[in-house]
């Protein structure tokens, strides 16, 4: 007989003293889980899957009721709209009628300038010359020696003490993957040789070659993965030590080193990449930058036919590099970078140039003018809402929003903004109290309608007419014919014009 009692009490001394066993138990119990619920989904969608009879009918009638019918069709374009006169008053009546239509939210309407905080070519020409400076030995203030990048050999030591915005990569580089303004000179170079600075992705650079080789540009490869407790994505079932996993490796890589055919059949078996161990272990063709950097490495570095193990953070790999292509000179190089950012100077220029806006503002209602006048760029953010976090054309600033609904703040309000990269001068122009929406808002919407509907009173006069002829004839238009038309078509697209 089941006892539930002792068996929640072997869950818990498993929990306590058997981590690879409970590790195993959470993994089972999150399968039934995701496996009940993805059955009652199921189940839930295919009771939906149904209609009823009188559904059935409707459809049936939907399709089959077809009509023909001749009529006279005069546009509202035949009506000038400078016919047709709109009060404000009709507006406000029209919105007052159609309540449901109209009702808003609390919202504010703002326009903004944006003073951008961007390096100047005096910024870009000091920074460029502070990276040429470290290609070559030098003096620092203590008179003591600081190698330059053309005779340092401890690159890691020697981005820390320049303090290089860019990591040190010393990955192969293909041809393709360096700046293309100065790859033809850089993969024309030898061992040692530094090139820059040049201008890539916002840096100034200096790259100096430190290897120089042959390498394919796409290896197909095999391979058997092993992993381990604690390794990458390991499956919950994995009990193996790092070192048990390390001894199946490389007995694995025996086998295959007598037997190369028996490769696949392996993979299949002892393989944890299940969706390529069915294949063999046969990952295809793939280039130098998608796999993981120490599998990457193995299989460009080594020939056609080398087997061997290697170790990634997903386990052991048992690999096989079956076949290369597209063989090419790759470099390494160490490559030091400094951001182009704008200097202390320029952030206080555009500073003042931000808060004179914001001075002139204070002394004019008319900031559009003076926007224009100084060649600014006015935009608008239009609609905002209380719980709102973005401001559009500035992205993600809560600070903004937030200022705009406090109340201090009304229509002609402003205020400065210190942003990352640049300052902006806001502007509230407008306030939407929850309720109806205001007629000035309201205009743009309702106008059409209402113009319409004069124009459809002043076409209503104009059918006069004994016959569909007479009244098309008055208006100086045809009768048109509509043929078989059911209720799935939303317009009299299948019309005929008769003289």
């Amino acid at each position: 007989m089941f006892d539930e009692g002792k068996f929640k009490t072997f869950l818990a001394d498993t929990k306590a003293n058997n981590e690879q066993m409970w590790a195993a138990w959470c993994g089972y119990m999150n399968q039934v889980k995701n496996n009940a619920e993805t059955n009652t989904y199921n189940k839930l969608v295919t009771a939906g899957l149904g209609a009823s009879l009188k559904e059935g009918e409707t459809e049936y009638l939907i399709e089959n009721t077809k009509l023909s019918g001749k009529f006279v069709y005069i546009p509202y374009s035949s009506i000038s709209d400078s016919l047709v006169k709109i009060k404000k008053s009709e507006i406000a009546s029209y919105i007052k009628d159609n309540e449901s239509q109209f009702k808003v939210e609390e919202a504010r309407d703002l326009s903004y300038v944006k003073f951008n905080i961007l390096a100047t070519p005096e910024d870009e020409a000091v920074i460029k010359q502070n990276v040429a400076s470290l290609i070559e030995d030098s003096l620092d203030r203590n008179n003591d020696k600081r190698l330059g990048l053309k005779n340092a050999t401890e690159y890691k030591e020697f981005f820390e003490e320049n303090n290089s915005d860019i990591n040190l990569d010393l990955g192969y580089k293909f041809n393709a993957s360096v700046n293309q303004t100065v790859a033809k000179d850089i993969f024309a170079g030898k061992e040692g040789d530094v090139f820059g600075p040049y201008k890539d992705q916002g840096y100034f650079k200096i790259s100096k070659i430190t290897e120089v080789t042959k390498m394919p540009d796409s290896v197909k490869a095999s391979h058997i993965l092993i992993p381990f407790v604690g390794s990458q994505a390991a499956p919950q079932d994995v009990t193996r030590t790092k070192e048990e996993a390390k001894k199946l490796a490389d007995s694995l890589l025996t086998v295959v080193k007598r037997r190369k055919s028996k490769f696949a059949d392996l993979a299949k078996e002892f393989s944890s990449d299940k969706v390529y161990g069915e294949k063999g272990g046969d990952l295809d063709w793939f280039n130098y930058n998608r796999m993981t950097p120490a599998f990457r490495d193995f299989s460009f570095t080594n020939k056609k036919g080398s087997l061997g193990v290697v170790e990634t953070p997903f386990g052991y790999h048992v690999v096989s590099v079956d076949d290369t292509k597209n063989n090419q000179t790759v470099l390494k190089l160490a490559t030091y970078g400094k951001q182009i950012v704008p200097s202390e100077a320029t952030e206080n220029a555009v500073f003042q140039e931000a808060e004179q806006f914001a001075l002139a503002i204070s002394k004019t209602d008319d900031y559009a003018t003076l926007a224009k006048d100084k060649n600014y760029s006015l935009r608008s953010a239009v609609g905002l809402q209380v719980l709102d976090e973005n401001v559009p054309g500035l992205g993600n600033q809560r600070q903004i929003v937030s200022w705009a609904f406090s109340g201090d703040s009304e229509v002609g309000s402003f205020k400065r903004f210190d942003l990352e990269g640049s300052y902006v001068v806001a502007v509230v122009t407008a306030e939407t109290e929850k309720g109806l929406m205001p007629v000035e808002k309201a205009i743009n919407r309702v106008r059409p309608i209402l113009t319409n509907k004069k124009k459809a009173a002043l076409i209503s006069e104009k059918l006069n007419g004994s016959s569909l002829d007479e009244i098309a004839k008055a208006n100086n238009t045809t009768v048109r014919t509509a043929t078989n038309v059911d209720l799935k078509n939303s317009s009299l697209s299948r019309c005929r014009s008769r003289a």
